[in-house]
């Protein structure tokens, strides 16, 4: 696991470089595309300004009507084309002499196109005037004199205000494209790295997987050593058993000997057996079985053991048929009560129930004894987990492995010191068979009602 962390990182670092690389490629590309618009601008003003120059410069063989002709020629200009927001001619000192449309009135002269509040301006600088020295500018314009008549002949600037809204929209159409394509890149290398996640899932999976057969494998060949030497071993238990049972019958101290190895032997084969039974559980054998009955009869046997701890036990079971092992529930109920029977003092009482509903039976065993402390309660069902004293730990492994063959659910509630209560939930009722679920349950005769209620 401890590469893990290291291949994800290298992951997520190839996809960041990635994904800055691609930001500064779009980047790039949109400077770019916005400088060649702004170029096609610049060049669209200027060839305004070289046309209109050109007009007003064969116009200067007309003397004092070129000066005339000069506004309206800078009128007719900016209104041409929507593109062009005005045009003017400014002094050396970037002050406007003339201008046709919506021109600054000062600006300042460098040469180089310049943004302005509105649009673009592209100047040109002019060598001369376009009318020549001489004659009154004043006289036509209402608002020149003769120095600015003067100025005319000097060396000028034009300029052309362009209208930025066919940039703006060329600008948007790249930003646009930009962030689709910067959405699509981002979205390969979202899909790169959640593919590489599901392959580096799927390879830490498989090599689980393989380690989990392995394991798997290695504990059924334990299982089955562990068994065949368990099955050995109760064969000389039962020569030691036997040759301790018969000096039971002698006096003096080895008579007492013997009754204790009759024990621990009785006490061997009890775990070795319970071993078995885990380790090579065997198959279901499905047939009808009326579950009620099968609950009464199992109780019965634990009335005298229950009576001589001061346990009261009681049985409500209603008639239930359903396809079930006969033996295996017989054995997973035993296990039940024995545990059951276990956890409880002097005064505490037993409860067996039985009921069908439209989900199916239920099979449950309350007590109100010592109950299970939370920490335990989700491991009581592992083999050879138990608090109890010479526990195999297996009792509730085995209850939970027949439930799970039946193909039912076993729920374990709990609280320490008010008791615990087991239900089998899910068995299914068999078809064809009436089922009086939720009914009370069938008359017994008072004989029979004394071996299962003790109080």
């Amino acid at each position: 696991m401890s590469h893990r962390r290291p291949t994800t990182l290298l992951s997520f670092a190839v996809a960041l470089a990635v994904a800055a690389a691609a930001g500064a490629w779009l980047w790039n590309d949109y400077v770019a595309e916005r400088a060649m618009h702004e170029e096609i601008l610049v060049a669209r003003g200027r060839a305004v300004l070289v046309s209109m120059t050109g007009g007003l410069r064969s116009h200067q063989r007309l003397g004092m009507w070129c000066r005339r002709n000069v506004e309206m020629v800078l009128a007719e200009t900016a209104g041409a084309d929507d593109s062009i927001i005005g045009v003017g001619i400014y002094d050396k000192d970037g002050r406007l002499l003339a201008g046709g449309g919506r021109m600054p009135g000062r600006i300042g002269l460098t040469g180089d196109p310049s943004w302005l509040d509105g649009g673009l301006l592209v100047p040109i600088a002019q060598k001369a005037g376009f009318c020549g020295q001489g004659g009154n500018f004043g006289r036509w314009s209402g608002t020149r004199d003769a120095a600015v008549d003067q100025m005319l002949s000097q060396p000028i600037w034009v300029a052309a205000f362009m209208s930025p809204a066919a940039y703006r929209e060329s600008l948007a159409r790249a930003r646009n494209r930009a962030m689709a394509s910067g959405a699509l890149a981002l979205a390969v290398i979202v899909l790169g790295l959640v593919t590489v996640g599901l392959i580096q899932r799927q390879g830490r999976l498989g090599a689980e997987l393989a380690l989990g057969r392995e394991r798997e494998a290695r504990l059924e060949e334990l299982t089955r050593i562990g068994a065949g030497l368990a099955h050995e071993t109760k064969n000389p238990l039962s020569v030691i058993r036997g040759l301790a049972q018969a000096l039971i019958g002698e006096n003096g101290s080895a008579a007492e000997r013997a009754r204790r190895i009759v024990d621990e032997s009785d006490r061997m084969v009890g775990h070795l057996n319970a071993f078995l039974q885990y380790s090579r559980p065997p198959e279901p054998r499905l047939e009808a079985v009326e579950l009620g009955a099968l609950v009464e009869r199992t109780a019965e046997l634990f009335v005298d053991e229950a009576r001589a701890k001061g346990v009261a036990l009681s049985v409500n079971a209603a008639e239930f048929h359903a396809r079930a092992d006969a033996g295996l529930v017989r054995q997973a109920l035993v296990n039940l009560l024995v545990n059951t029977l276990a956890a409880c003092d002097r005064g505490a009482s037993i409860s067996i129930g039985l009921a069908g509903s439209g989900a199916g039976g239920t099979l449950a065993v309350a007590d109100t004894g010592r109950g299970i402390s939370p920490q335990d309660l989700p491991f009581v069902t592992q083999p050879y987990f138990t608090r109890s004293p010479g526990g195999t730990g297996l009792g509730l492994a085995i209850v939970n492995q027949i439930v799970q063959m039946h193909g039912w659910r076993l729920e374990i509630e709990s609280e320490p010191g008010r008791g615990t209560t087991v239900r089998v939930e899910g068995i299914e009722e068999q078809s064809g068979q009436k089922t009086r679920a939720g009914s009370a349950p069938r008359p017994a005769d008072p004989a029979e009602k004394e071996k299962v209620e003790i109080s």
